[in-house]
């Protein structure tokens, strides 16, 4: 303990270095309750009677028999009842009962004179009590710190705050308490949300807080099974923080982390995994990757939670009145249907056995996609016909003519009807199956209705799924359909107990829907939703939702549709090419790409200085007169065989510092005319591969000159024809040609 450690090194050592109280916190993977360093000595403390009889003895703050310099309660008992104990006022932390710990603790001091030997410990929380000696036994030896500790029942209060009496029942006592702390389990995994903070060689993980926790344990890897880790983030000692700067990583690279909650004698589990991407230092020639394009996120289909019904195999009232039933053994038992003898207007199946094993039989068939499993009990109304032989005998339950229950009847009453009911935890059959049951009698009648499967209780919540659609402002939020609910009430807040709602979104009804879109909301910010149906009688469980942050300069940036470049709507924007959003500002000289998207047309409508733009497949840029555009970078124009050839319309002023990429994609086994887009363009273009071919017009002699060598160059304007070996893309990579290439004697 805090106050003996020379004295007693395998006592609760990690006290000793206290002066100031510790109440309220974490001690060594304990909850401490009281370690009276917050007392004045001499203060009087609390004590309290069992059976509320008159309180004989004092309680005092005294200094530590062992250490002076600290405190304890001293307990003195001088004569009268046994049942005057230390009354601690406890408050544990919000939402914390005693049921949410393990076990009480607390060191124990008895003095060498005037406390008795052979007493009982007693311990209770608000009268109701936690532990009591059975024998009278000698608590602890005297002079000496022992530390006690006791078990906490399933039955203790669960009050958050309540009065605990605690120590030893005696008439004449001396002793003092220190330490009183709580003992528990970390069974919960903390929750990990979203990185923030992502750059080109780190990120800064996050999660939430998580009860009891001393110190975080963080994993970071480069697969999900985490078994490729991240030098020296293998359970890493974060310390007792809910963030953490992970650095030292490699660009444009996936990584994920977990994060678990630890104390001194035990670890909660993992919390569930993140997934991080590290952003690339420099502009990413996307033309090689098409596949990071945006693409238009779907809704997901949302499952449907069904709500489980009773299945009655048999009630016998679709039968008619003398109807032959099926019976397991026709030589030992007849069965038929009867009125029910309680009541004539409703039928039963009547069973008469004239020797042992003969039993009712039922060829059952279950709902399409039903197996027995789905079901939690079988149930059946038996009514036993006196005047036979039927008291003790067995009543008995076979699924495909393997027994499963056998259950004594042992005297029940006969002429009215009992309900029978059999757990089928651990009991299988398909969607068909044959049933028998009955009663095992050599000499019996007896009457058996309401053949049913009972389902396990049916849910009480939907199921809210992750949210898609994310944004800096908005997010989707999803959840399952439930069935025979008409409408959805949808719940949006800024904490995880649903406290601070946000404004719109407290009991929303959002009508039939399996999703909603939630606006207005604020960038990198953690939102949580639940959600509730007319047919659901509580919420569905929380989902977390971090929005994006708003877009930055550096940002990647694609086209939405159409339109001008100063224009946010034109925009979407990411950080690293994945999880694309509705950008929150226009690209500028810092954005590391720029892509024109299949089908929009993007119009320079201010002059405009980048780093590079990316034409695709299919998508137009246009300079107007009087608009300039200025890359500092190159300008790729690309082509492919579904949506045909991007294409740049320069009426204004372009200067592009660097090459000009233009692709066009040719089909072979035919003959292609083209000119040259650029201005130092070789015939290498075509013969570079091998088997295709290049031709030039021969004017003088009327006819085409094939070229063979990889260096002639391909004069502006100028028409060729290509023929490639294989269906592809040709690549021009050079200087866009421009208005001021001189004119060429036309000869035809």
């Amino acid at each position: 303990m805090k106050k003996s450690l020379i004295l007693m090194l395998t006592l609760f050592s990690a006290f000793c270095a206290y002066g100031a109280s510790a109440n309220g916190t974490i001690v060594n993977g304990q909850y401490m309750i009281e370690d009276f360093e917050g007392k004045t000595l001499s203060e009087s403390l609390e004590m309290g009677n069992r059976f509320g009889q008159p309180i004989v003895g004092t309680a005092t703050a005294i200094a530590n028999p062992t250490s002076g310099s600290q405190k304890v309660a001293g307990i003195v008992i001088t004569s009268g009842n046994y049942n005057t104990f230390l009354k601690l006022n406890v408050t544990l932390p919000a939402g914390k009962s005693m049921a949410n710990f393990t076990h009480i603790a607390f060191d124990l001091y008895r003095s060498a004179s005037g406390d008795a030997d052979y007493k009982k410990m007693y311990i209770s929380v608000d009268g109701s009590t936690v532990f009591e000696d059975a024998n009278y036994i000698q608590q602890a030896n005297t002079t000496t710190w022992t530390t006690k500790t006791y078990a906490i029942p399933g039955s203790v209060p669960t009050a958050n705050n309540f009065e605990l009496l605690l120590g030893i029942s005696t008439d004449a006592g001396n002793y003092m308490i220190d330490n009183v702390r709580l003992s528990y389990t970390l069974s919960t995994a903390p929750t990990a949300l979203n990185a923030a903070n992502i750059n080109v060689n780190s990120f800064t993980a996050n999660w939430e807080a998580l009860f009891g926790v001393e110190n975080y344990r963080l994993d970071v890897a480069t697969d999900e099974s985490f078994t490729s880790m991240v030098s020296g983030y293998n359970n890493l000692n974060v310390g007792n923080v809910l963030t953490y700067e992970i650095t030292g990583l490699d660009e444009n690279t996936t990584y994920y982390y977990r994060v678990r909650g630890a104390k001194t004698d035990g670890t909660s589990p993992s919390s569930s995994t993140i997934t991080v991407n590290t952003e690339s230092s420099g502009p990413v020639e996307l033309y090689v990757a098409p596949n990071l394009d945006p693409v238009a996120e779907t809704d997901p289909t949302p499952a449907t939670i069904a709500v489980p019904t009773v299945f009655v195999i048999e009630d016998y009232e679709s039968k008619n009145l003398d109807d032959a039933l099926l019976v397991n053994n026709s030589s030992s038992a007849t069965a038929s249907v009867k009125a029910n003898p309680t009541n004539d207007s409703q039928k039963s199946a009547y069973v008469r056995v004239t020797n042992w094993d003969g039993y009712l039989r039922l060829n059952v068939q279950l709902p399409v996609g039903k197996v027995l499993s789905d079901y939690e009990k079988l149930s059946f109304d038996e009514y036993l016909q006196s005047g036979y032989d039927q008291n003790y005998k067995d009543i008995r339950v076979y699924f495909d003519g393997v027994q499963q229950f056998n259950v004594a009847s042992g005297g029940t009453t006969t002429n009215a009807w009992t309900t029978r009911e059999f757990n089928l935890a651990g009991k299988t059959a398909g969607n068909t199956f044959v049933l028998d049951i009955g009663m095992r009698t050599g000499d019996g009648s007896y009457y058996i209705d309401n053949v049913k499967l009972s389902p396990a209780p049916a849910p009480t919540a939907t199921t809210a799924t992750a949210a898609t659609h994310i944004n800096s402002t908005s997010f989707k939020a999803q959840w399952s359909l439930f069935e025979g609910s008409t409408a959805y009430f949808l719940d949006v807040a800024t904490n995880n107990t649903f406290t601070n709602m946000v404004s719109g979104f407290d009991n929303l009804n959002v009508g039939n829907v399996a999703n909603f879109v939630v606006s207005g909301l604020s960038a990198s910010t953690t939102y949580y939703y639940r959600v509730r149906g007319t047919n659901t009688s509580t919420n569905s469980n929380p989902i977390t939702v971090t929005t994006k942050a708003a877009t930055a300069a550096t940002n990647h940036f694609a086209t939405r549709g159409s339109g001008n470049i100063s224009e946010i709507t034109t925009w979407q924007s990411s950080v690293n090419n994945t999880g694309w959003m509705s950008a929150t500002a226009a690209p500028t000289a810092d954005a590391k790409s720029i892509r024109v998207l299949n089908g929009h047309e993007l119009t320079v409508d201010v002059n405009t200085e980048v780093t590079e733009i990316i034409v695709r497949a299919g998508g137009k840029l246009t300079v107007p007169a009087t608009k300039s555009l200025a890359l500092t970078g190159k300008l790729y124009l690309e082509s492919n065989n579904t949506d045909g050839t991007a294409t740049f319309v320069n009426k204004g002023t372009a200067t592009i510092t660097e090459d000009v990429i233009v692709k066009q994609h040719l089909t072979a086994g035919r003959n292609w005319y083209f000119s040259s887009p650029i201005s130092n363009a070789t015939s290498a273009v075509f013969k570079a591969t091998q088997g295709n071919q290049l031709w030039e017009r021969n004017v003088p002699g009327n006819s085409w000159t094939e070229i063979t060598a990889t260096n002639v160059d391909l004069t502006p304007l100028k028409g060729y024809i290509g023929k490639v070996a294989s269906t592809g893309v040709v690549t021009f990579n050079g200087t866009l040609n421009n208005a001021n290439i001189p004119a060429l004697t036309l000869t035809k």
